[in-house]
């Protein structure tokens, strides 16, 4: 596995297997190599790392000092940004220099092969088909179960079809019955107006139904002279 510090990502100084220091861009594969990509170099470190861009390393803070020190010495600026190096104002061609950061002294480099790609072990393809079994095992669970929640979610779509269809039919007997229950309202007025009259009309036969009985009474008490005569 390789060490985090020996990852490079865009706008990383690094130095070049030749001892170019340059900024690194992104990554380009030769055969079975990973090589890197880089703005032209501008200052020479002169440290045996290697033969080319398949091997290269992390610059050293003096290193990245001195590299931008060249570039300004060189009437260049970095934009960080867009990962490019443009021409300033003081830029002239002619005068550009490739400056030399440091000198080897053979003393032992921190960073030998950064990142090249190898022939796994019988071990390390075991391990891997392991693990691809495992996330096969895994992709199929998940299948499964999302053919089952589809499966759910079908049904419950089905469910929400036929609620839907049944909350509209209550919805129309419930439009009937409103309109059923106005008509027995206004039907409850009239019927309720004419129970009025009628009781009025109660009222009155019984007052004259009293008065009739006042009056048979009357004539029932007469006496015999005047009940032949029909006297009052």
């Amino acid at each position: 596995m390789i060490a985090k510090d020996r990852i490079f990502k865009k706008g990383d100084v690094i130095v070049s297997g030749l001892g170019n220091v340059r900024i690194f861009t992104g990554e380009c594969y030769t055969g079975s190599d990973v090589c890197y990509k880089a703005l032209a170099p501008y200052c020479e470190s002169d440290c045996p790392a290697g033969t080319d861009m398949r091997y290269a390393r992390h610059a050293s803070k003096r290193e990245k000092k001195r590299f931008f020190q060249v570039l300004e010495a060189n009437g260049l600026k970095y934009d960080a940004k867009t990962c490019t190096v443009n021409a300033g104002e003081e830029y002239t061609p002619e005068d550009t220099e490739n400056y030399t950061v440091n000198r080897y002294n053979g003393e032992a480099m921190p960073f030998k092969v950064v990142k090249k790609r190898v022939r796994p072990t019988l071990h390390q393809i075991r391990l891997l088909e392991e693990k691809v079994k495992l996330l096969d095992e895994i992709i199929n669970t998940h299948c499964k179960e999302k053919s089952e929640l589809k499966d759910h979610l079908d049904d419950v779509k089905g469910c929400n079809e036929k609620m839907a269809k049944d909350l509209a039919i209550l919805r129309e007997d419930n439009e009937k019955l409103k309109a059923m229950n106005t008509t027995l309202e206004q039907s409850n007025k009239l019927l309720e107006a004419e129970l009025t009259l009628q009781k009025g009309r109660v009222s009155e036969l019984a007052q004259s139904d009293k008065e009739g009985k006042e009056y048979i009474d009357y004539l029932l008490s007469r006496g015999l002279y005047a009940r032949i005569l029909n006297l009052k």
